[in-house]
């Protein structure tokens, strides 16, 4: 796969369905936290133009978090890309000691996108409470609701990369961006329109 970044989605997404590839979990994940980031920066952005010129500081916020989603996408993209190579020094591993020592850095990627996705559903959640009678509020909760999808599978992989090693600090720092994630998906619950 090359850098993803430069790949149309089609190609990207194909991609990630070739055998001989098969870090798709981690670049999925990116990816998803990729597209919540883009929903992010748009809604804040939305939000931001419709809120009252009395609530400055409130616009300020929303500025603050779409400038942050903006700048969290490249970042995500250049994780899944780090994390392809990571897994891939795991498949090529040729002993043991070998995979055990790849499969310990294969669990950084992961980790910043779980790290990432929950500062994303946070802001995606705060961006949903702005905007709960405009029409792009399904879009907030939608992008909260993939963050938390992507800092779940992203922290399911660190744990699935470090095995047994519970000392290892990445993965508290994944469980609670989880934990982070869901409550800020659920805080949206209760703003979803249909």
């Amino acid at each position: 796969m090359a850098e993803l970044a430069s790949r149309r989605i089609d190609d990207a997404l194909a991609a990630l369905a070739i055998s001989r590839d098969p870090s798709a979990a981690g670049v999925a994940s990116a990816l998803t936290a990729a597209t919540a980031a883009s929903l992010t920066e748009l809604t804040a952005a939305l939000a931001a133009g419709r809120l009252d010129d009395a609530a400055t500081g409130d616009i300020a916020r929303q500025r603050a978090l779409a400038e942050r989603a903006a700048e969290l996408r490249p970042m995500l993209l250049e994780a899944a890309d780090e994390d392809l190579s990571a897994y891939g020094a795991v498949a090529s591993a040729t002993d043991e000691s070998a995979r055990v020592l790849a499969l310990e850095r294969a669990a950084e990627p992961p980790a910043a996108i779980a790290g990432w996705s929950a500062e994303l559903a946070e802001a995606a959640a705060e961006t949903a409470e702005a905007a709960r009678e405009w029409p792009f509020h399904p879009d907030a909760v939608t992008a909260a609701h993939l963050a938390a999808a992507a800092a779940r599978s992203a922290a399911m992989l660190v744990a699935a990369n470090l095995g047994d090693d519970s000392s290892d600090p990445r993965l508290g720092r994944a469980r609670e961006a989880t934990e982070r994630a869901d409550a800020a998906a659920a805080r949206t619950a209760g703003t979803a329109s249909a």
